[in-house]
């Protein structure tokens, strides 16, 4: 038996409502359905569908399946196929409302052996039907996830309908088409299962699979909260065999892998003991390898849980600590019963204290100080590519720094450094008998962007050449001040987080964006998330940042390159195709975007377009005429204003006076009228001080020597009229715990 672990996220949700769901396999769309109607708390009394991105076909309730076109019923179709095979599932309950949610498989568990649905983890409470959708006030209600998972544990799944029970419920021309949709759904399987044998894209795997597993597994079922720190319950015991022991009982492939991490010459004839035996020797020899994988608190960490015989402790530190430490042959870890609850039994190599000590000499600190530039060096350089061929990481990590390394040692770094350490990923693609390696960011999907640079680039497309002067600041962690655009991102969601979590969510936005994410994700899931916006004006300011982060940033898709830099290079490499960034202007003209809250709920082409058309303003101090009769034809409050700033940060103080005026009209909620009146009393007072060509409205605050010029224009962020409570704080209700884990959840 198997399971999917599927996150499940009601969109335009802020913050985000979403449910983290085990669901066993073969479980078809009708049950799938009716495990999200228990997770969100609906009562199943709306119309709903199942649909997939870029397809035309649905899979629907059966009654609706006779009745339309490019439809499959639910009960006779299992999610399997379509979870492991479409980036995601999108799920509509309630077509009034509206009910979205984007369904994503996170991973399979090949152990789980229940045939019920569970939720692992939960954010957000449940909304209350017919309430009028997402954005309607006073809408939700507590949601409770045990009593939720005790409800899914009396739902039984069976696996997915058999032909011949189908043959029994439906009628013979419905079963013939589904027949014949099975068969074209084989067919194309099979098509692309040639083309994967042709070429492979896979990560490498990690050391201990089914170790690894179980250990997740186990982490997963001691999710129980409190606070924001997980208590976990095992049992340390000191083992009788030793470090070479553990890592001769490791499988031939991750003696294979570990002896292609660590270079170490072999020959794919030569048995496990063989290879395992050359681990240990290096590693025994070379301490400072081990040294590279685990950090000083993790050292420190499993030492003191070696010296003790039982032992109760929270946080992530000690996940990745057990973690490697079974990946090194330190520990194994085994998994049994005490009483009701599931207990985990540590048990340590005898030398592992030795083994250890020798990794906190000064000598080690000193050579891990050599080590760790090199590491940070590599993954500024991820960074900006994503993914990147070794070869060419190799190249231009000496183009930049001119300390010679050999090939060999760097490659170790690359490899060994990076999966044993967590720092990034590797992996390998396979064409024809041609096998190329690559180092991948973490949060990066190797095979989708892969797969879109063999679809839509040429051969003859090469990585960016990166500035030298960018890598440095990266390694000195001045991503802020190199990345001009996240620096503004940061600034905006500065005091809404805490200290400790704004490089998380910082870091998070950057991944999304470098995997490809567009400005209405990024301002949705990211930015919306922290701030609040209450006015058009600010919307837009906040939608100008997502863009310039989106047009800016260096995509793994594009070699680098961002989607402001290929045009350009793409017409010396004719690959024009790869990327269009400019749709038809005509096509955003006859689009209506009066229907939309937001410019970025509109369509794709009016975003591209608008946002060219403003760059256009700032870089030619001319407002384009297309901006200007696209605003025309569809007022909008956002684009008015838009159109108002981009004449008046070209030097049109007068057309941009105009244009305000013709924004008044379109405002109704008090915030906005507040923000207008303020912006023109304050362009009132600035008058004839506003120099021609300044930078009065940007998408950023304005630098000291333009705030004293002209300190007018600029739009103070959105403060909130009460102090917020901070995540970590204590719960103003006086139960002691933690905000977020008590009244903050609601």
């Amino acid at each position: 038996m198997a399971a999917h672990q599927i996150k499940v996220t009601l969109k335009h949700t802020h913050p985000p409502v979403w449910r983290r769901i085990l669901i066993p396999d073969q479980c078809g769309f009708q049950h799938l359905h009716q495990v999200l109607q228990v997770a969100f708390g609906w009562e199943n009394t709306h119309l709903h569908d199942f649909s997939f991105p870029r397809l035309k076909w649905r899979v629907v309730m059966d009654a609706d399946h006779q009745e339309e076109l490019h439809t499959l019923p639910e009960s006779m179709v299992a999610a399997d196929a379509y979870l492991k095979n479409m980036k995601c599932i999108r799920y509509t309950y309630d077509f009034g409302d509206e009910w979205v949610h984007n369904i994503v498989l996170e991973k399979e568990l090949p152990l789980y052996d229940k045939r019920y649905a569970m939720i692992a983890k939960m954010s957000g409470d449940h909304f209350t039907e017919d309430s009028g959708g997402v954005h309607a006030k006073g809408s939700r209600r507590q949601a409770d996830q045990d009593a939720l998972n005790e409800t899914l544990k009396t739902m039984d799944i069976p696996e997915t309908a058999t032909a011949r029970s189908c043959e029994e419920r439906f009628s013979p021309a419905l079963l013939n088409t589904v027949r014949e949709l099975r068969k074209l759904f084989k067919e194309e399987l099979s098509k692309q299962e040639e083309e994967q044998k042709e070429r492979r894209v896979m990560k490498e795997p990690s050391a201990i699979d089914k170790m690894g597993e179980e250990w997740e597994r186990f982490l997963l079922q001691q999710d129980s909260t409190e606070g924001d720190k997980t208590k976990y319950s095992f049992r340390v015991v000191e083992g009788d065999d030793d470090i070479r022991s553990l890592l001769l009982s490791m499988s031939i492939k991750e003696g294979r892998n570990y002896c292609k991490y660590l270079r170490i010459p072999y020959d794919n004839n030569e048995d496990k003991e063989t290879l395992l035996q050359k681990v240990w020797e290096t590693l025994d020899a070379n301490p400072a390898y081990v040294r590279q994988a685990l950090e000083r608190e993790e050292i420190d960490f499993l030492l003191r849980l070696y010296s003790k015989k039982s032992v109760s402790v929270t946080g992530d530190l000690f996940q990745g600590a057990v973690r490697k430490g079974m990946m090194l042959g330190l520990l194994r870890v085994s998994f049994g019963k005490e009483g009701e609850e599931e207990r985990a039994e540590l048990s340590f190599a005898r030398d592992t204290a030795h083994f250890l000590k020798r990794l906190q000499t000064p000598e080690m600190e000193k050579a891990w100080a050599e080590t760790d530039q090199i590491m940070r060096r590599i993954n500024a350089f991820l960074m900006l590519y994503g993914v990147v061929e070794t070869d060419v990481l190799y190249r231009e990590y000496c183009r930049v720094f001119p300390e010679k390394i050999k090939k060999d040692d760097f490659l170790r770094h690359v490899f060994w450094g990076g999966n044993m350490s967590g720092a990034w990923q590797t992996g390998h693609s396979v064409i024809g008998t041609k096998t190329t390696a690559y180092a991948v960011m973490l949060g990066v999907s190797l095979q989708g962007r892969m797969a879109f640079r063999e679809n839509h680039l040429s051969k003859k497309t090469g990585y960016k050449k990166i500035d030298a002067g960018i890598i440095k600041d990266l390694v000195a962690g001045k991503m802020l001040e190199c990345l001009s655009c996240w620096g503004r991102y940061g600034s905006l969601i500065f005091d809404e987080v805490d200290e400790d979590t704004l490089g998380d969510a910082l870091m998070e936005a950057y991944v999304n964006v470098l995997n490809g994410v567009n400005a209405t994700r990024l301002l949705e899931d990211g930015l919306c998330y922290y701030v609040q916006p209450e006015s058009v004006f600010e919307w837009a300011d906040l939608w100008g940042v997502a863009m310039d982060c989106v047009m800016e940033t260096g995509l793994a898709d594009l070699m680098g390159y961002s989607r402001l830099e290929f045009p350009e290079y793409a017409a010396t490499k004719k690959d024009r195709e790869a990327l269009t960034l400019l749709s038809a202007v005509e096509r955003s003209l006859r689009a209506a975007p009066e229907r939309h809250l937001h410019i970025h709920q509109m369509s794709h082409d009016i975003q591209m377009n608008l946002y060219s058309w403003y760059r256009t303003a700032l870089r030619e101090k001319k407002v384009p005429e297309a901006m200007t009769r696209f605003v025309r034809l569809h007022p909008h409050a956002e684009c008015n204003w838009l159109l108002a700033k981009a004449h008046i940060e070209a030097g049109q103080y007068e057309q941009g006076r105009r244009e305000m005026e013709k924004l008044r009209p379109l405002l109704r909620d008090p915030a906005d009228l507040e923000g207008y009146d303020l912006i023109r009393e304050l362009m009132n007072d600035a008058g004839d001080r506003h120099q021609p060509g300044q930078n009065v409205l940007p998408f950023r605050k304005p630098s000291p020597a333009e705030d004293e010029d002209f300190d007018g224009f600029y739009q103070e962020p959105y403060k909130r009229k009460e102090e917020k409570i901070r995540p970590n704080a204590p719960c103003p209700c006086g139960s002691g715990r933690k905000y977020k884990a008590c009244h903050g959840r609601k």
